[in-house]
């Protein structure tokens, strides 16, 4: 648990009983000091631990208590033994939140683990024929005597394509349980279920289910804020939230650059009555964050942005916040990057300048196994192949051998509008993969401060995907979300066309005698 302090650094608990452990650190958000885990049901038979929140726990905590279940904790997290022990698996279909979690069902001695819809909150594990385990981070395997080594095939697929493959992690023997997903593990047994799909039918996104998902996402016990940049979303989520209480904001800024929002966001916190506080990044503080940042989210950055993320995290929890509310998913679920205009017309050209050549290009290579497995090339899976082929003289030959193999070979399952289909793969590769493992949670946890994700909520996103793909293109990008809040939003920012969190390219940076021997120092510190 020591590995994993930072996560949980206001308590620690666990319990043994010679064969089954269940260890937990404890980052308080809700129930105060009534909440140490592992949480356990009337007669200690299920034993859960927790990480991350159930949004709506008090209804289902009286609806339990009034069939005779006794609570002896106040946090939201306890529902979950109880509703196993009522519904089994099926208690999956009645949480509702951003959460991973183990279980252990001692009658059938068995363990139940599962994430969140999207993975917004991790979870790694090892299964071996002698044990299985899991952990928030991998790093904590390393004190039960594993030794972790890279795996050649993530390091491979992140050469061709930028992001891991699915379910996989930078070592060899640690897979992590896929978003939407949960595992079923016996001594004998191992099998990993999908218990939630996007493709789900519900009704057309309408606007208050993105309210009520901010006003859920709002603590009651302790400070929260949000993420602010110069953009649509994390505007949008700041405007609802100020709804229910939000009065600061912070926002990362890199002066003289044209990545710089600054000038925007004082606007919007101005019109909107909040606290702004700024944290200004030079290069030299971006690269000497990242041996740390990496640490943290155990995987590459491919953006100064990682260090930025992590800095950020550490200055709001040295602020005294724990909950930052932030605008993550709403391009993929409203389609709003730039990429996705070239999956629905192939002759669109970008304006923007700063994602030409990272979300898209119009240089090509060939991809003969996507093409065969989706008639169709994605757009952003085009640019990443193109990058990666930018990189070949730089790998060495076995390397590159193996990233030929891993183009060959790669088979992407999605179904739908081609748009959808592209949507689809990013929000596994990228998104899950990377913006929320990394650069979310990864990263956030480092400091620690726990985000929260409204546009992911389970009914924004079903809403969004049965909304019909034309719609969300009338007239500009993300205009169903536009449209929806078109007298919420401040005008200075409801023209604007998608500008990813990114920073300064970190290139020049490198030439400066102090960067080598940061990396050098980083090297042997290793």
């Amino acid at each position: 648990l020591a590995r994993l302090q930072h996560r949980g650094p206001d308590s620690k608990n666990d319990y043994w009983n010679g064969t089954q452990y269940l260890g937990h650190q404890r980052f308080v958000i809700v129930g105060g000091k009534n909440g140490v885990q592992p949480l356990w049901n009337e007669d200690h038979t299920v034993a859960a631990v927790v990480n991350g929140e159930f949004y709506g726990s008090q209804d289902i905590r009286a609806r339990l208590a009034a069939e005779g279940h006794r609570f002896t904790t106040l946090t939201d997290c306890e529902i979950l033994v109880h509703l196993y022990e009522t519904v089994g698996v099926d208690c999956l279909k009645q949480l509702h939140g951003e959460f991973s979690f183990v279980l252990w069902d001692a009658r059938k001695r068995q363990w139940f683990a599962a994430r969140d819809p999207f993975g917004i909150r991790p979870l790694r594990y090892i299964r071996t024929r002698h044990m299985t385990l899991f952990a928030s981070e991998a790093k904590a395997f390393r004190s039960m005597g594993i030794d972790l080594k890279i795996c050649a095939e993530t390091l491979a697929f992140s050469q061709a394509f930028q992001y891991l493959p699915l379910g996989k992690t930078w070592y060899e023997s640690v897979n992590t349980v896929l978003p939407g997903h949960y595992v079923l593990a016996t001594d004998t047994d191992f099998h990993q279920v999908a218990y939630w799909d996007i493709h789900g039918k519900a009704d057309p996104f309408q606007p208050d289910d993105l309210v009520t998902a901010v006003r859920e996402r709002i603590p009651t016990d302790v400070l929260f804020c949000t993420h602010l940049s110069g953009g649509l979303d994390s505007t949008l989520v700041t405007v609802l939230a100020k709804d229910f209480g939000l009065s600061q904001c912070f926002t990362v800024d890199f002066p003289n650059s044209p990545y710089s929002e600054l000038e925007l966001t004082r606007r919007t916190t101005k019109q909107l009555g909040l606290a702004l506080d700024v944290l200004s990044l030079s290069q030299e503080q971006l690269l000497q964050a990242l041996p740390q940042a990496v640490w943290h989210a155990e995987s590459t950055g491919i953006n100064g942005h990682l260090g930025a993320k992590y800095l950020l995290s550490k200055h709001i929890a040295a602020a005294g916040f724990r909950v930052a509310l932030t605008g993550e998913g709403s391009d993929e679920l409203f389609y709003g990057y730039e990429h996705f205009r070239r999956d629905r017309d192939p002759h669109y050209q970008t304006k923007n300048q700063l994602v030409n050549s990272i979300h898209v290009t119009d240089k090509q290579v060939e991809l003969p196994g996507i093409m065969k497995a989706l008639g169709f090339i994605p757009a952003w899976l085009m640019t990443k192949a193109v990058a990666s082929r930018q990189l070949q003289p730089f790998r060495l030959p076995d390397l590159e051998q193996a990233v030929q193999t891993i183009h060959q070979t790669f088979q992407p399952a999605a179904r739908g509008h081609p748009l959808e289909q592209s949507a689809d793969l990013w929000i596994q590769y990228c998104m899950s993969g990377y913006i929320l493992q990394t650069l979310d949670d990864g990263v956030g946890m480092a400091g620690p401060v726990e985000s929260r994700l409204p546009f992911l909520d389970a009914r924004v996103a079903l809403g969004a995907r049965n909304t019909p793909v034309e719609q969300h293109f009338e007239q500009y990008e993300k205009a169903v979300l536009r449209n929806g809040f078109r007298s919420r939003i401040p005008d200075h920012i409801f023209p604007r066309v998608k500008q990813p969190f990114l920073s300064p390219p970190l290139p020049t940076v490198l030439q400066h005698p102090w960067a080598y021997d940061m990396v050098r120092r980083s090297e042997e510190h290793t």
